[in-house]
């Protein structure tokens, strides 16, 4: 086997030729405008979800507050480099949530969409950004905020971090093409 076959990935432990092909296109896929918008919009979603309310991409496009929300999800990702698996385990934890959700102040859509990009950060990444440099990424919240934001999601999570490769695997048709997230 060549040495290109045999080089361990930079997001695994274990040789890519063991992976699902679908999986390492994801891993290698670029984040484009579109991926940034399928990402608020599956938040808007599952905070509507939450709240008992039926989800309307054509609602929200005119609400000045989801407006807000898209431009906070574009810029948090553009500004931090956030590489599509970090997004991808992100993503596994809102759907993990969604159901679990109680309702919070205004800032609910930004505080779930951090919480979940925090933890998977740390989990896809095995490290830490401190909380100063995402409050200073996000130039909303503050320190103490992000603390609050990470801790609150863990409990929502019920602390279940673990991802297998079909977790991530169910968003591939939703990020290659645009079907509804699972």
């Amino acid at each position: 086997s060549s040495p290109a076959m045999t080089a361990v990935h930079p997001a695994s432990l274990i040789s890519p030729e063991l992976h699902a092909p679908t999986l390492l296109e994801l891993v290698h896929m670029r984040m484009t405008p579109l991926h940034t918008y399928l990402i608020s919009h599956t938040v808007l979603g599952i905070i509507d979800l939450a709240f008992h309310r039926v989800y309307s991409p054509a609602v929200h496009s005119r609400l000045e507050g989801s407006r807000a929300f898209i431009q906070f999800v574009d810029h948090v990702v553009a500004i931090a480099q956030v590489p599509v698996p970090t997004l991808l385990v992100a993503l596994v934890y809102l759907h993990r949530v969604k159901l679990h959700i109680p309702p919070l102040d205004r800032s609910t859509n930004e505080r779930i969409f951090l919480g979940a990009l925090i933890i998977a950060h740390k989990y896809a990444n095995d490290c830490a950004i401190k909380a100063k440099y995402w409050a200073a990424l996000t130039e909303v919240f503050d320190s103490r905020d992000i603390s609050s934001i990470e801790r609150d999601f863990l409990l929502l999570l019920d602390y279940r971090l673990s991802i297998s490769e079909s977790d991530l695997l169910d968003f591939y048709p939703f990020l290659v093409g645009s079907l509804p997230a699972p």
